[in-house]
């Protein structure tokens, strides 16, 4: 069952020029749906692929906690073959989003999974058909539910795709969009990698089994156990409702508001003035108290954010990491959880008692930091580019 379409992609290889046909799914792929039984879990054994573990990208057999023994796994798994190149797609909570095969290794199909199987070598192009805005807008319309979206069966064999008939044209889109999946990979591997080196570095400058030394080569002199209250000016946010604020940065609301709210850093808008500048702050209460992060620049920070403030250059990257450390330990976990200004006030870490080697250690921290965010930004343009691609290619 096919469709022609009226309309042809914005972008497309040189020398294709061929129609753009409409393909219910189960037409350009074998639907496999997962058996609806609940099978006994093991400690160690094959994974099973459920909805919370699929995203975009290769299928995940690390993170499932979910096992069964060799012999379940033949009797969930008797009535398909999964082959390289296939796709396992999530019916509810990662609704609409699959998973790529990319081994031979053994999973099972968990509850709300399918296995899409290739047929005639174009699952490569499926794949990203399906990450299009208008398949995901579509897949959002056909699910429903009481408590959570979820797409049936019958849905997802009909859900259209419109594809070009021309099978050495779809191979050219799939290859080159399965490049560029591969430098977001490798940028997403390469940040990875430098954030584990820095924390390895950071352990080593916590326990001092790595020093730095002066401009002229000489041992700086011992730590010392110091207060906060003996480095810094214990102070904290001030009450800000949030209708006040705008959510992007314009005119005068320039200047960003912290709270204790996890996304974005702790990031919950912005403000036409601004309360501090160049400080350490942390969560005095709430799920997340005890976070500590260094704040650059001028900015808001409201009533259940603690600010420490030095002129003496303590607010550097180095002490703010020193107390992420051990801020935890001492948050006080009855009713709510708090660690508020007073017990802060009190908290001990050794520092180096120069603040040239202070100096040093955070100049190091930051490039650092500058290096992973401009690995992370490549990550962002890059998929970003992607998604451009993925409209213009597609119809």
């Amino acid at each position: 069952m096919k469709m022609k379409s009226q309309t042809t992609p914005e972008l497309r290889f040189p020398g294709f020029t061929g129609d753009v046909e409409t393909h219910p799914l189960g037409t350009v792929t074998k639907v496999i749906d997962c058996k609806h039984r609940t099978p006994e879990y093991v400690e160690k054994g094959v994974p099973i692929v459920s909805p919370g573990t699929i995203r975009w990208g290769e299928i995940d057999l690390i993170s499932p906690t979910k096992r069964v023994t060799e012999a379940e796994y033949v009797s969930l798994m008797d009535h398909c073959d999964p082959q390289i190149g296939d796709m396992v797609l999530s019916r509810n909570q990662s609704l609409g989003i699959a998973s790529r095969i990319t081994s031979n290794e053994k999973f099972v199909l968990g509850q709300d999974t399918v296995l899409l199987q290739q047929k005639d070598g174009n699952g490569g192009i499926v794949f990203y058909r399906l990450q299009t805005s208008g398949t995901q807008d579509s897949i959002a319309k056909l699910s429903g539910g009481s408590t959570f979206a979820r797409i049936n069966l019958k849905d997802i064999r009909l859900l259209p795709l419109s594809l070009p008939a021309d099978r050495a044209e779809q191979r050219k889109i799939a290859d080159f969009l399965t490049a560029v999946d591969g430098r977001i990979g490798q940028l997403s591997q390469k940040k990875a990698l430098l954030e584990d080196y820095k924390k390895g570095v950071m352990q080593q400058l916590f326990t001092q089994a790595l020093r730095f030394k002066d401009d002229h080569g000489h041992e700086f002199p011992d730590w010392e156990e110091k207060r906060v209250e003996d480095m810094f000016q214990v102070t904290r946010g001030k009450v800000l409702a949030m209708p006040e604020t705008q959510s992007e940065p314009t005119g005068e609301f320039r200047y960003p508001v912290y709270s204790s709210q996890t996304k974005a850093n702790g990031l919950a808008g912005y403000f036409n003035k601004f309360l501090f500048r160049d400080a350490i702050t942390w969560t005095t209460d709430g799920a997340n108290a005890g976070d500590v992060k260094l704040r650059r620049g001028e900015f808001y920070c409201t009533n259940v954010c603690g600010v420490l403030l030095s002129d003496k250059g303590y607010a550097n990257e180095f002490v703010a990491a020193m107390l992420g450390t051990v801020t935890r330990k001492h948050v006080s976990y009855v009713g709510n959880p708090k660690l508020m200004n007073n017990v802060m006030s009190q908290i001990s870490i050794s520092v180096p008692s120069s603040l040239a080697e202070q100096t040093k250690i955070a100049n190091f921290l930051s490039a650092l930091d500058r290096k992973i965010e401009s690995v992370a930004q490549q990550t962002t343009h890059t998929q970003a580019f992607k998604q451009g691609l993925l409209q213009q290619m597609f119809v």
